[in-house]
């Protein structure tokens, strides 16, 4: 009986079983000074949903390195191909500047690509890009954040929310902190309503004036 692994699915845009059609293990030492050696492995596999039948890559990879030396757990990596797009935004492009259209698609590939510190960054990236557009300046991006609230770009929440954003991106270029899908999910939800009522809802209505 084929083996089922769990991914998610562009077609079917949720977590679906895939069944696992064929699977090849590649394996390496690598030995260093003084004894030490580390072991590698990738596995090649073809999976394909059980919700619409597409077929998919999956490479899972990792080394003796990865297992955690307190839990013994081992943090494989997994690429999938086609790349998963779990998070994008609803929005017509052509309503945004360029730069900030710019930032938006290179953070999107970033977490869809499960490089979550990179998509942490870029949201901060985002919110400096959007005062740039307004050409609100200050110091330092908690103060223009707080220039949009006063110059009404933004409400009190929407600025409550952009700070989440600058937070989230500040312990990922700091700290090294890794956002949680959850995270993400919820700076996407906010980058896409503030978006929306600044470019796209603006562009709409200047069209009808």
């Amino acid at each position: 009986m084929a083996k089922d692994i769990r991914c998610f699915c562009n077609t079917c845009r949720n977590e679906n079983n895939h069944r696992l059609l064929k699977d090849e293990t590649f394996s390496q030492i690598e030995k260093y000074g003084k004894g030490y050696e580390e072991t590698y492995w990738q596995v090649y596999q073809i999976v394909q949903c059980s919700g619409c039948d597409s077929v998919s890559f999956r490479l899972v990879f990792a080394s003796t390195e990865d297992i955690d030396p307190e839990t013994g757990t081992l943090n494989e990596g997994v690429y999938l191909f086609p790349v998963r797009d779990k998070f994008d935004v609803r929005l017509d492009f052509s309503c945004i500047p360029r730069s900030t259209r710019k930032v938006l698609r290179e953070t999107l590939k970033a977490v869809n690509n499960e490089c979550k510190i990179l998509a942490g960054i870029g949201l901060r990236v985002i919110v400096e890009s959007i005062c740039a557009e307004l050409e609100i300046k200050a110091s330092n991006l908690e103060k223009k954040i707080d220039l949009l609230i006063e110059k009404g770009f933004a409400s009190i929440k929407q600025g409550e929310q952009l700070h989440f954003l600058r937070d989230l991106g500040n312990k990922a270029a700091h700290e090294i902190n890794e956002p949680t899908n959850e995270e993400l999910s919820i700076a996407y939800e906010i980058i896409e309503a503030m978006l929306k009522v600044m470019y796209e809802f603006d562009e709409r209505r200047g069209s009808q004036s």
